[in-house]
Formats: structure tokens, sequence, C-alpha cells
């Protein structure tokens, strides 16, 4: 997936009013500051959005 900007996840897609959609199967890395990959961008949005982590870079860490 490419990202409006380097660097930021945009987390916005998983959400809609009132409900999660769920997380798609596909591989594509990303490593939070937590130092743990994610296999991808919605599963890191899922905690991302519990403030735990942030972005750190793609792929794995």
């Amino acid at each position: 997936l490419t990202q409006p900007y380097p660097g930021l996840v945009d987390c916005s897609r998983y959400k809609t009013k009132g409900s999660d959609i769920p997380c798609p199967r596909h591989l594509d890395p990303i490593c939070g500051t937590d130092h743990n990959t994610y296999s991808n961008e919605c599963m890191f949005c899922i905690l991302k959005s519990q403030g735990k982590i942030r972005f750190q870079n793609d792929g794995k860490c």
C-alpha cells in the first residue's frame, strides 16, 4: 500500500461510524514503535487506535 505521506499510516480507512471494518489477510508488514512487526496496516491500526503505538517503518522490525 502506498501511504499519503511517507512515515504516516492513514487508519481512518479501517473505521466506519459505529463499527470497525474487518482487516484483510494480506501480508504487508509494518513496524511499530513497540518494535513489533504487524502483518499489515490494518492490524497495526487496531492497536494504534488504542493509543499504544506509532508507526516506525515499513517492513519488518
